[in-house]
């Protein structure tokens, strides 16, 4: 039944659709479908390949590449870092500035200990108790260089210490010097060195304490009484690092390669090294030499003795003679002297030879010495000895020269007295421009002077005798006994 209230809506059906007719596919659009779809998957796979880092198990999305100029207004700049130095690398540093110091031996030459440079100029630290053995030596260093040492730059032997000064050296590396008045117990130190001939060593240790010498053991303080004679009050860096012969003069540093001080003993029985601390040698390079002065100006007696015996010849004495000629006899250095002590103790030992007590060795080599020897005398002989800036110059360095046990002497002298004494003859010498007095003994073939003569005199202070006359006991006048080969009376 209808709704009265709605009226029934009449709806007309949809027109009738035609049936879809499928389009039949053919062979070859098949083909052309698939060759397009391959191609788009090509491309996708070599963009996927491009961009993903393939290095590995697992790959990895790449970093896309950028050209430079977007990369630079797009990336923020960022400091390159240093590559870190070596823990190490001041300590290796420092070990550059040590020198192994060489000497003549019996097998030639040989260690005799170490130094450290402390100027580009080419001065070396070292210990005084090395140096004055020394008549002649070399410095050399890790990497091979050679340089022969000039003389003492300053000398120190009350803290045992020398600056040796090396030949024709510029713009070496120098350690650096530092004081550290708070340097602390268990502090990393080093000592570079050459124990028992290991070459350039390095030891390993730590502070144990800073000690003076008057609060050293008694029986260290006599040692360090025998080493340094009554030398200061020292300060000592007390370590542990292993010392041995050969590490004598070289350094004791610190993490930063900075010398603290220059180890010097060791107290085997409580096992520490000793190294006088670094003041003592900054001190002493602010008061050098007015000049260079030589090994042999304060080598031991028994060093000069042993290198004048083991370096007498006469090629060697022929080769100072040459020298001294073309100086003409005018030393103007204390190098240039030497060479005239050489010279002095050699006519000496040719004439009177067991002066220098010689040995069979030196034996075999007298009889051409003399020979030389005369060629030398000879020439002195002719020469005219009347310059008094000449006379002054030499006598100042002879008046040095002149206490000095086994020294070859070469001075000008006036004649005051002969004197007589136990059956034995000698003149009372006077050195010209002082009032320094040497006693000269008279040997059986020396012409006999005058008293008044002035003389050019050749001779040695062999064993460091002396004689003391006059009215005052309690000032008496000492003269330093000479043996004398030449005397040659001036116009």
């Amino acid at each position: 039944m209808s709704n009265p209230l709605r009226p029934t809506e009449v709806r007309s059906a949809p027109p009738a659709q035609p049936a879809l007719v499928r389009r039949r596919r053919t062979l070859l659009g098949t083909s052309i479908r698939a060759f397009c779809s391959l191609v788009v998957l090509l491309m996708l796979g070599l963009v996927a390949w491009a961009n993903i880092d393939w290095d590995g198990l697992w790959p990895r999305r790449k970093v896309p590449l950028v050209p430079a100029s977007v990369a630079e207004k797009k990336t923020p700049s960022k400091s390159i870092e240093a590559v870190p130095a070596h823990p190490n690398a001041a300590i290796l540093e420092a070990q550059k500035s040590v020198v192994l110091l060489q000497a003549d031996g019996p097998g030639g030459l040989m260690g005799v200990g170490a130094g450290i440079v402390i100027d580009p100029s080419g001065l070396v630290a070292t210990s005084y108790h090395l140096s004055s053995d020394l008549t002649s030596a070399q410095a050399r260093f890790q990497d091979g260089r050679i340089f022969a040492i000039a003389g003492y730059a300053a000398v120190d032997p009350g803290n045992d210490l020398a600056i040796l000064q090396l030949q024709n050296a510029a713009g070496l590396s120098a350690a650096t010097l530092k004081t550290d008045p708070g340097l602390k117990p268990l502090a990393n130190v080093f000592a570079i060195g050459h124990p028992r001939g290991v070459e350039f060593a390095l030891r390993d240790g730590r502070v144990s304490r800073t000690v003076r010498t008057s609060e050293l053991s008694a029986l260290s303080q006599r040692f360090i009484h025998v080493l340094a004679g009554n030398g200061p009050d020292h300060l000592w860096i007390q370590h542990s690092a292993v010392l041995s012969e050969g590490n004598s003069g070289g350094p004791l540093v610190n993490e930063r390669g900075e010398v603290l001080g220059i180890n010097t003993w060791i107290d085997r029985q409580g096992g520490f090294g000793y190294a006088l601390d670094v003041a003592a040698l900054i001190s002493l390079r602010e008061r050098q030499l007015a000049e260079v002065a030589p090994l042999e100006a304060y080598a031991t007696q028994e060093a000069r003795r042993k290198s004048l015996v083991l370096n007498t010849s006469a090629k060697q004495l022929q080769s100072f003679h040459e020298q001294a000629q073309a100086m003409r006899w005018r030393p103007n250095s204390g190098q240039d002297y030497a060479v005239l002590q050489k010279i002095a103790w050699m006519v000496t030992v040719a004439n009177q030879p067991e002066v220098a007590a010689a040995g069979d060795e030196l034996n075999e080599r007298l009889a051409e010495l003399a020979r030389q020897a005369d060629i030398v005398t000879a020439q002195l002989r002719r020469e005219k000895w009347n310059d008094v800036g000449q006379i002054t110059i030499l006598n100042e360095y002879a008046a040095i020269a002149i206490p000095r046990p086994a020294t070859g002497v070469v001075f000008f002298g006036t004649v005051e007295r002969q004197v007589e004494g136990g059956g034995k003859r000698a003149l009372l010498v006077k050195l010209a421009g002082f009032e320094q007095r040497v006693l000269v003994p008279l040997a059986s073939k020396l012409h006999v002077p005058a008293a008044g003569a002035q003389c050019l005199f050749l001779g040695i202070n062999d064993q460091g005798q002396t004689v003391s006359y006059g009215d005052n006991p309690l000032q008496p006048t000492v003269a330093p006994v000479i043996t004398a080969a030449v005397m040659v009376e001036m116009e």
